[in-house]
């Protein structure tokens, strides 16, 4: 996601929370509370498409790198009891056709490895009596078939999600749009409903759309919070400055930012339940935004 993006997600998120503070205020308005609803629906959204959009494929990328090791593995260790199978019954033209070497199967392309996968497989289930005599079960065959099968699955999932994250970042241009429009042309002014009443959501609710303004609002800090293993985004990780009242928590996407923080060394405290607390220093620099990835690591349990 973009600079943008992130600055009017937060923006949303505050604007929730003012929601969900005076929610006894405008909740039996029967004009302003669709309003809200709609606006709860689109967020609700765009937390959806914000995950898929950040998604890392590292994860994907290293699964398949396993399966394709395990598939090799599995037909060289097929590949030699057929070839002595051939050899000792004089069947020249079955040794032929699992001749390729173990360099050869890892240097293949995807589409040709499976290609050669499936040949080894035929040679395998036509001549799977013979082979019992060679250590060779029927379960090993089908474990074979399986490693094709789970190879070929895992072969297309890296471009799919890289599909998926220019889709999902498209929409949610065009959402986020949406739905600060809405903001402006619905909302804000429906709050005239509130003007004179007797609490602070009227204030507080433009006091709001004032501060986390994006064109006004300098950045000092932009991170995003994610499982050290998965690499997914954590939500419900509270992050907090030692030396100032700042604090957040991560939403949906694992993302946080921090404006109006001071040029200099601050500490940087983050809390989640199932994983280690982490702190650690952060230089922030007069006039520029920091970014930061930070990798939380579960708690092992006994």
């Amino acid at each position: 996601m973009n600079d943008f993006q992130i600055s009017q997600i937060d923006m949303f998120d505050v604007m929730n929370n003012i929601f969900n503070i005076y929610n006894s205020t405008w909740s039996s308005k029967t004009v302003f509370a669709p309003l809200v609803t709609e606006f709860r629906s689109n967020r609700t959204r765009i937390g959806q498409l914000a995950i898929i959009s950040v998604r890392d494929d590292t994860g994907i990328t290293i699964d398949k790198n396993d399966s394709r090791e395990l598939l090799i593995a599995k037909a060289m260790h097929l590949g030699k009891a057929i070839k002595t199978f051939a050899m000792l019954s004089g069947n020249d033209m079955l040794g032929k056709r699992v001749s390729k070497s173990q360099s050869d199967l890892i240097a293949m392309q995807d589409t040709l490895l499976i290609a050669e996968m499936n040949s080894i497989l035929a040679v395998a289930n036509e001549n799977d009596t013979a082979l019992e005599d060679y250590e060779i079960e029927a379960t090993d065959i089908t474990a074979f078939e399986t490693a094709i099968t789970d190879f070929e699955d895992w072969k297309s999932d890296p471009r799919t999600a890289s599909i998926q994250r220019k889709s999902a970042n498209d929409e949610l241009d065009v959402l986020i749009q949406q739905t600060a429009d809405y903001l402006s042309t619905r909302i804000d002014p429906a709050m005239y409903l509130f003007e004179t009443g007797t609490d602070s959501f009227y204030a507080d609710y433009f006091n709001a759309r004032t501060l986390v303004d994006p064109q006004t609002t300098p950045l000092a800090l932009r991170g995003s919070v994610q499982d050290s293993e998965t690499r997914l985004p954590l939500q419900g990780v509270t992050i907090e400055i030692s030396d100032s009242s700042l604090t957040r928590t991560t939403g949906e996407t694992g993302m946080f930012q921090l404006a109006s923080l001071s040029a200099g060394m601050h500490m940087m405290n983050l809390n989640c339940t199932g994983y280690q607390a982490q702190a650690f220093q952060l230089n922030i620099v007069s006039g520029v935004t920091s970014d930061v990835v930070i990798l939380m690591v579960k708690l092992v349990t006994e």
